[in-house]
């Protein structure tokens, strides 16, 4: 919502949209949303997501509808945390942190660089994100929360359903799962 209501402030602010949506007035933005979610005017365009309205709309709007695949970034600052970025643009879903959320890391490790380690640990982070925990489609806040060990779970699936699954066999699939 709030890439979609910052989309709709700068094409008020330049005119693209009859509309006027300004930054800092809370009523004007309630009343934003309101429409958005009831689909009413510029609401009904809104709520398609920025790069529907960016085609609707027109115009160079395209060049600042902030998305991946058609999914807004959420409020990662990604200029600053070029890991988080690069998870951005190669989730499958697009601009979202269910397969990478590697924000946390970076920024203890530090977000000025761009690094193969940075490269590796979005990898790292996908296979198990986007691999494992989707084909096991199992509450990932153990492991993300907790540091719950991924041994763990390959025992849980034995418990489960009497498969006899290795670390490494799960990391083939969650490769597979997540390619």
């Amino acid at each position: 919502m709030g890439n979609v209501i910052g989309f709709a402030m700068e094409a008020s602010e330049k005119g693209l949209i009859e509309e006027k949506v300004h930054w800092g007035k809370l009523k004007e933005t309630k009343a934003l949303i309101e429409d958005i979610a009831h689909r009413r005017g510029l609401g009904n365009t809104l709520a398609e997501g920025v790069r529907f309205a960016a085609e609707k709309i027109g115009g160079e709007t395209h060049r600042w509808a902030m998305h991946v695949k058609g999914l807004e970034i959420s409020a990662y600052g990604c200029h600053a945390a070029p890991a988080m970025a690069l998870a951005f643009a190669t989730s499958s879903i697009g601009a979202h942190h269910k397969d990478a959320w590697v924000i946390s890391w970076e920024v203890k490790v530090g977000r000025e660089d761009y690094s193969e380690p940075k490269v590796d640990k979005v990898i790292e982070f996908q296979r198990i994100r986007g691999g494992v925990f989707e084909s096991l489609t199992v509450y990932r806040f153990l492991f993300i929360k907790l540091d719950f060990e991924l041994e763990w779970y390959t025992k849980f699936l034995y418990a489960a359903t009497g498969l006899e699954i290795t670390l490494e066999d799960l990391n083939l699939i969650a490769n597979r799962t997540f390619n």
